[in-house]
């Protein structure tokens, strides 16, 4: 019986996402080397963000928590637009100062619009 509530929660909460999709669009503000490691991150380009970190520094525990994108820390911009494989990534190296403090939300999914889910939104990144 356990199992069956588990699995009925996981599928759930893997169809959940779909409901509401919203799509972010990042366009950086500048041309600095800090303001691509922040589209890098809340476009979820895991790959990609680490090579920046790399050519940044050599140090990702200094750089992960140094680096401000829109008045946010790494770790907290890519939880915020979504982006969980940056998130995961960057946890690993951040401090407690910034890190996330999950909370749980619930959300009304009887006002769904199927013909209307997905929506893109525009986001200008600055790491300044």
């Amino acid at each position: 019986m356990k199992s069956l509530l588990i699995l009925g929660v996981c599928s759930l909460l893997c169809v959940a996402p779909n409901l509401a999709a919203v799509t972010y669009q990042f366009i950086a503000a500048d041309k600095s080397a800090e303001t691509k490691i922040c589209v890098a991150a809340g476009n979820d380009q895991r790959g990609v963000l680490r090579r920046k970190l790399e050519n940044y520094s050599h140090n990702f525990r200094l750089s992960t928590n140094l680096i401000d994108c829109n008045g946010m820390s790494l770790t907290q911009f890519s939880y915020k637009y979504g982006a969980l494989k940056s998130f995961d990534f960057l946890n690993r190296f951040t401090s407690m100062k910034n890190r996330v403090r999950q909370s749980v939300t619930i959300k009304d999914i009887y006002s769904y619009n199927g013909a209307d889910s997905t929506h893109v939104v525009v986001i200008r990144v600055s790491a300044k």
